[in-house]
């Protein structure tokens, strides 16, 4: 895993923190992210979307807008498991980066989603970002969801 913490020098600029915390702050952001995707490739939507704050954001491939809030998400995985029986078979990271930005940090890596939907299996390479916000326990809380393909 590539860890850099950064903080911003000056609007032109950026200066590297050397502290104790980074370590734990990761710690934190792999425990959540590794939950996240526990709870997407087991199908668990109510801990998957539990990870995430209320007014959380996402954005998906396919979606022809932003999701503005964890319900929001929560209603459009259920038409889509209603209407096309969509199920995760498999779900893997790889890639994966975190960058701590003071009250938040941010994990990008790559996702492998093997799924069904329709009657068809079908596997999807996606680079995704994850934005954590900071609370009194540390890193657990998302805020914001990125999905893209990831190119070939």
């Amino acid at each position: 895993m590539d860890i850099s913490w950064e903080t911003p020098l000056h609007p032109g600029g950026m200066a590297t923190l050397a502290t104790t915390e980074p370590a734990d702050a990761a710690d934190d952001v792999t425990a959540a992210a590794d939950a996240i995707l526990r709870a997407y490739r087991d199908g668990d939507d109510a801990a998957y979307l539990a990870a995430f704050a209320p007014d959380a954001t996402f954005v998906l491939p396919g979606e022809p807008r932003r999701l503005d809030a964890a319900d929001a998400y929560r209603a459009r995985l259920r038409t889509l498991r209603v209407r096309h029986g969509y199920r995760v078979l498999a779900a893997t990271s790889a890639n994966r980066h975190v960058r701590r930005y003071g009250d938040t940090a941010v994990l990008t890596h790559d996702l492998r989603t093997t799924a069904t939907a329709d009657g068809a299996t079908r596997t999807t390479d996606e680079r995704e970002t994850i934005v954590f916000a900071y609370d009194t326990y540390g890193f657990r809380v998302a805020v914001h969801l990125h999905r893209s393909p990831l190119q070939a």
